[in-house]
């Protein structure tokens, strides 16, 4: 986490006030973005190489047997160096604008088993 934070934070443009960094993971499929918040506004940017392969990393590592792996999280950024991490392990990710094929969570849910327990009725249904 301390290596996203730190891609993401020297990354960032001059005056940032806030920023978010999102990853939105399967096995095969990932989207990435930083969003800034500057002068009261939000933009998104692209997120940097290294958040996004620590990212994917961090992903494997948090891999639980019967419980799976997370599909979204986000890291909160502040300026005077603190952040929030959320892991989003139930949720259906949204990999907008175009969703991605069913057959990209059942090579995840390979990669990553899941107990019946821990599998969301919206995966179930993909399936």
């Amino acid at each position: 986490m301390a290596a996203i934070g730190e891609a993401v934070g020297s990354s960032l443009p001059a005056g940032w006030t806030g920023a978010r960094f999102v990853a939105t993971m399967t096995a095969g499929v990932s989207d990435f973005a930083v969003w800034v918040t500057r002068d009261g506004a939000e933009t998104k940017a692209l997120a940097p190489r290294p958040a996004s392969k620590a990212a994917k990393q961090l992903r494997e590592l948090m891999y639980e047997p019967g419980k799976g792996t997370w599909y979204t999280m986000s890291m909160t950024l502040q300026p005077q160096g603190s952040a929030d991490t959320a892991f989003d392990y139930d949720s259906e990710p949204d990999f907008s604008p175009a969703p991605i094929d069913d057959a990209a969570f059942a090579s995840d849910l390979q990669r990553f088993p899941r107990d019946a327990d821990h599998t969301p009725d919206w995966l179930r249904a993909k399936l």
